[in-house]
């Protein structure tokens, strides 16, 4: 994904590591984000090591209304297979232990700041390493879309502008917050209207 143009004016990437309960500010961007697409694994982004466990989680959000997440993880060598995933509409940020189907930590977003986020976590049972692209300028969007049952075309309304480009992510299963133990799974789609490619 390439993104540019006159509206888009700043963009930063950083790392930070979840620290508790309750509300973090994550400071250091050096303006006001408009949108913040975050990524992790369960484990500090400055401890490099090997995992039994496949995970990743995913998230945007452009304000405390506009954002979405998801996760899944999948663990090596264990009988029965221990396999889930989870999505939300309503949090900034989520996250499966490495471990155990439950959530380990998740976050909804409090603020956009003059120098990055607050984030205000609800569940936080260990440390977590983030990863975040932080954008200032043009327009976003983060909202749930239902899968289409049936072939054909479906229009996604009530956006507010013509869009420019398109990314799409999802666990293969509606939003809720349930745990999906039957399955470890995750999509990526992107598409500028002409050019587009999935995952």
């Amino acid at each position: 994904m390439v993104l540019g143009g006159a509206d888009l004016t700043n963009a930063f990437v950083g790392s930070y590591s979840s620290t508790g309960t309750g509300t973090q500010a994550i400071t250091g961007v050096g303006f006001t984000p408009d949108l913040v697409i975050a990524t992790h694994i369960v484990n500090d982004p400055n401890t490099p090591g090997g995992f039994s466990t496949a995970s990743m989680n995913i998230s945007a959000f452009a304000s405390p209304t506009l954002r979405g997440a998801l996760s899944f993880r999948d663990t090596d060598a264990a009988n029965p297979t221990q396999s889930s995933s989870y999505q939300r509409s309503d949090k900034a940020v989520t996250g499966l232990s490495s471990g155990s189907d439950t959530i380990n930590h998740e976050a909804d977003l409090s603020s956009m700041d003059a120098d990055g986020f607050t984030l205000n976590y609800t569940t936080n049972l260990g440390t977590a390493g983030f990863g975040y692209l932080a954008l200032k300028g043009g327009k976003y969007d983060v909202r749930v879309e239902t899968q289409k049952t049936s072939s054909g075309t479906k229009s996604t309304t009530g956006i507010g502008f013509t869009p420019t480009g398109l990314l799409l992510m999802g666990t293969n299963d509606t939003a809720s917050t349930s745990i999906n133990t039957t399955q470890a799974k995750l999509s990526i789609g992107g598409s500028d209207g002409t050019t587009e490619g999935a995952v």
